[in-house]
């Protein structure tokens, strides 16, 4: 199988960034499964979100269980015809003798009142069964159900139970329950490893509607090809045009819960900052960045950016780049 072109690679990164984004924005991390029996099973969530048809949401989950952004758990079994897959099937009783289709469950009655048994073929809720003796409705009070049994119009065989038949309304294949499959249903839900990046994306997201604020064109982890002709990542990546020249900043985002970020970190910027050549280079750091961190910054040319949080940061981050 080929590679993906890159317009391709690009399509899948930012529907795999959509999809992240609107579950931070509903708040909503689990995207759960609808049996539709026409179309099989679907995510409208996906499907709504990033506006694509089932089975691009299918394929496109999948990929992302591959690249271990989401993880999948079973969220129920169907029924499923065992030559197509479907779920869009018609269950029917049938006779367990001669399979005939043409079967009717018979119920002994009797009326309490003047003590006539009869037979009925159908009882459904709220059928009124009538007397054959005064030709009385009768309420559910006034009768009392003493057999029931099933019986086969075609090779008359009395049964207690029919065997379960299903058609498959998708190919048309008609099959005995016991001959059908399970198919395995999964909810999706963010891994493990995405819950620290999922908050890094939120906290890029509020950096970047700063710099579109001010006129900025940014890109969400963007690769970069080098001088040497390697590739390297950044976080975010923002063009501008002043004049004729547009203007390319790299930034990359570090946060740390407590305490300062490393300043080690500015070592390996460099190292990619050096080889693609922007024209701006800045180190955001939330809550601050150590004092070796900044020194090394401003020997490296890196522009360095805090705030307490991403807000704060991207206020900063702004009016650096205003």
């Amino acid at each position: 199988m080929s590679s993906p072109s890159g317009s391709e690679a690009e399509a899948v990164s930012n529907k795999k960034l959509a999809i992240i984004f609107k579950l931070l924005s509903k708040g909503e991390l689990n995207i759960a499964p609808v049996i539709d029996h026409n179309a099989g099973v679907r995510y409208p969530y996906v499907e709504k979100s990033l506006n694509i048809k089932p089975e691009e949401a299918s394929k496109l989950l999948e990929s992302l269980i591959k690249e271990k952004v989401l993880t999948k758990n079973l969220y129920d079994k169907v029924f499923a015809c065992p030559r197509c897959e479907s779920v869009n099937l018609s269950p029917k009783g049938i006779c367990p003798s001669c399979g005939s289709f043409d079967i009717d469950k018979k119920r002994l009655l009797e009326h309490l009142k003047c003590g006539t048994k009869f037979v009925v073929n159908k009882l459904f809720e709220g059928t009124k069964p009538v007397c054959p003796k005064d030709k009385t409705e009768l309420e559910n009070h006034e009768y009392r159900v003493l057999a029931s049994w099933f019986e086969c119009n075609v090779c008359k065989k009395k049964f207690d139970t029919p065997e379960v038949g299903v058609h498959c309304l998708n190919c048309g294949l008609d099959f005995k329950a016991r001959e059908g499959e399970f198919k395995e249903i999964y909810s999706y839900a963010l891994s493990d490893e995405m819950t620290a990046y999922v908050k890094k994306l939120g906290n890029l997201r509020t950096l970047a509607e700063g710099l579109t604020s001010i006129g900025y064109d940014v890109h969400f982890v963007e690769s970069l090809e080098g001088v040497s002709g390697g590739k390297h990542s950044f976080d975010l990546v923002a063009y501008k045009v002043e004049g004729k020249k547009q203007i390319r900043v790299v930034i990359d985002l570090y946060e740390k819960v407590e305490g300062e970020v490393d300043g080690s970190i500015i070592i390996s910027m460099f190292a990619k900052v050096l080889d693609v050549k922007p024209d701006k280079a800045v180190c955001v750091a939330i809550p601050a960045l150590s004092d070796v961190g900044r020194n090394l910054a401003k020997q490296y040319n890196i522009e360095v950016v805090e705030g307490k949080n991403s807000q704060e940061a991207a206020e900063y981050l702004s009016q650096k780049l205003a």
